[in-house]
């Protein structure tokens, strides 16, 4: 386990002989601090002020737009985790990390104007991150919604 606290073997994922470079790391660290203890601040900590996000194949924005994203979805999921299966630095530049995670949790609050169903939810989702420096300058997610939807009983 790195000084960071995120490891091939913290529980956070379990990347079996990898080993992950410095900002696969900061990406992995971001989402369990964000995701998993809450820290919605964290943001800042790993994102560029002017971050261009993107949701599936929406812009959405900047670091604000992510930051009421996990609001909104851990506000619907409290108990929320999110573990990472797969990680994968660019070895020419090393400025861009994917990830392949999972998240689970119920929904007992309000998602999307989805009332809750205290269904167990369990969903797959890629993440790109692209560095300029030592922040996230570019930050995609790519989500199965239409696993989350059939996990809440919406869709057969």
């Amino acid at each position: 386990m790195g000084e960071d606290g995120i490891g091939v073997d913290d529980g956070f994922g379990d990347w079996g002989d990898a080993d992950p470079s410095e900002k696969a790391r900061m990406v992995a660290k971001s989402m369990y601090l964000v995701l998993n203890e809450g820290q919605i601040s964290a943001v800042d900590d790993f994102h560029h002020e002017d971050l261009d996000y993107y949701r599936s194949s929406d812009e959405l924005g900047g670091r604000q737009d992510l930051k009421n994203d996990v609001r909104r979805f851990l506000s619907a999921f409290p108990d929320l985790e999110a573990h990472i299966s797969d990680v994968f630095a660019d070895e020419d530049d090393g400025n861009t990390v994917t990830i392949r995670y999972e998240i689970e949790g119920t929904h007992s609050g309000t998602f999307e104007n989805i009332p809750p169903t205290e269904q167990r939810v369990h969903a797959k989702g890629i993440g790109i991150a692209t560095f300029e420096g030592d922040k996230i300058a570019e930050f995609t997610l790519v989500f199965d919604n239409l696993g989350l939807l059939r996990d809440l009983g919406l869709l057969k």
